[in-house]
């Protein structure tokens, strides 16, 4: 619930900077201006209440997105936050150190490059020595293994359903819709419902464009029907052509 929790606020939060994603809107004449008019106009807290957190913390967590860029957003759908460690200081990541130390040692030690033909066949064999790693049982960890270890407090980590990751790593823009109802990604225009004409919007598409949606104002995507089909734009010719 903790988790569900942080990730509707992250939400909450970054709606209320969306629009500044994509460039500062027409009607503010700056971005101080845009967080005092955010701050006045107010956000739904996932527990019901409806708030208006101060112009100075619509600012920072705008900060903090343009610091973390997509990877900030997609923190923020999981209910995480982009952690940094400062360079060349392996003491603030010891954990990961300590692994890649032990990889070294155990691993790569007793490697012979001769007996490998294809990356596949490398890959084979790390994969192999990561699975009886964390199957071998550890005195530091009480007789437990690795595995066994992690799954014995399930609570301390978030498991993602397996129907949502593609979602969550859709990426996301904003666009005002045209009067006949056309938004433009990328210099191709795509046709979305007429109940969106004249509004600004939030879209979420994947890398290659096959999918399409329009964030509704519930959170919900729905998909563009025809984004597999592109507008041309009308040629004019004169006389006979």
């Amino acid at each position: 619930m903790k988790q569900e929790l942080a990730q509707d606020i992250a939400l909450m939060r970054y709606s209320m900077i969306s629009p500044l994603i994509v460039g500062l809107p027409d009607e503010y004449k700056s971005k101080e201006a845009y967080f005092r008019a955010a701050s006045a106009r107010g956000a739904l807290h996932p527990n019901g209440s409806f708030i208006h957190p101060a112009p100075t913390s619509i600012k920072r967590w705008y900060q903090h997105y343009q610091k973390s860029g997509f990877y900030g957003l997609l923190a923020a759908r999981i209910g995480s936050t982009v952690h940094y460690d400062q360079p060349y200081t392996p003491t603030q990541k010891a954990r990961v150190e300590r692994w890649f130390r032990t990889m070294k040692d155990q691993w790569m030690a007793g490697l012979d490059m001769r007996d490998f033909h294809t990356l596949e066949e490398l890959r084979g064999s790390l994969y192999t020595y990561v699975n009886q790693y964390n199957q071998k049982i550890h005195s530091s960890l009480n007789g437990k293994s690795p595995q066994e270890r992690y799954f014995s407090e399930p609570d301390c980590f978030h498991r993602l359903p397996e129907d949502k990751i593609d979602q969550l790593f859709l990426l996301e823009l904003e666009r005002r819709v045209s009067i006949d109802c056309v938004v433009t990604i990328d210099h191709i225009e795509y046709e979305v419902d007429y109940r969106f004409a004249k509004q600004r919007i939030k879209l979420r598409y994947s890398p290659d464009m096959e999918f399409i949606y329009v964030v509704e104002a519930d959170g919900t995507l729905t998909p563009i029907e025809n984004a597999d089909i592109k507008r041309e734009k009308p040629r004019l010719y004169g006389g006979d052509d």
